[in-house]
């Protein structure tokens, strides 16, 4: 009886060790990479694979190492760079190990997408897909949204319109159209942040300044 007991008590104690373990780790919340050296291993959609392999992988090892990842700025098209859209993707699970990302444009049937860990995000393209929930509380330097053609609904969309930050960013646009719940959320919560919000749902192009500046990233007018 004695024995079961403390087996019982060192039981529980591991227990709480690994659930304070788990608990205090920073980074508990990222996609577990198979392979350490390579942010691709944390990947579940080919299609963001073969982009990444294609353009992220500068010393052509066949990986995408963090510090290869780190010094990633786009994904997507981006008007003016060389740069290659990314299209007909499901998912983009480990876009968390980009942490320097400043643009973001895809296409595909993505349905939920969290970006709190890319806080240096000022640019998201992630119109046309299959959206249901989307995360861009944590991104404080946003400047353009465009969810356009998602499948968001009225309280995803004010959940979002909620969440935008409040800093002097100028000029700061989301475009919400061609949703569920376009005509029924608030777009008060937004213009209470400086945010313009548009419900229409067709997409603009122009770059930031109006002029054409090799290199610069794009936004809605």
């Amino acid at each position: 009886m004695r024995t079961n007991f403390n087996k019982l008590i060192a039981f529980m104690l591991l227990f709480t060790v690994v659930a304070c373990g788990l608990g205090n780790d920073p980074d508990n919340s990222l996609p577990p990479m198979t392979d350490p050296d390579d942010v691709c291993s944390a990947m579940d959609d080919l299609k963001f694979m073969e982009y990444c392999y294609k353009n992220f992988d500068i010393n052509k090892d066949g990986k995408v190492s963090p510090s290869e990842a780190n010094a990633v700025l786009y994904i997507g098209y981006v008007l003016g760079t060389a740069s290659q859209s990314l299209s007909g993707v499901h998912s983009l699970k480990g876009i968390e190990y980009f942490p320097n990302l400043k643009q973001l444009s895809f296409s595909g049937n993505v349905s939920s997408l969290n970006l709190s860990r890319n806080t240096k995000l000022e640019v998201l393209w992630c119109f046309n897909n299959e959206l249901t929930s989307l995360d861009i509380s944590n991104n404080t330097a946003l400047a353009c949204v465009q969810c356009q053609n998602n499948k968001l609904s009225a309280n995803e969309l004010n959940n979002i319109l909620k969440s935008l930050h409040s800093n002097a960013v100028s000029k700061k646009h989301i475009h919400i159209g061609g949703n569920p719940g376009t005509r029924d959320c608030d777009l008060n919560f937004a213009a209470h942040k400086g945010w313009h919000a548009d419900m229409s749902a067709t997409v603009y192009f122009s770059f930031i300044d109006g002029n054409s500046h090799p290199g610069m990233m794009i936004r809605p007018l």
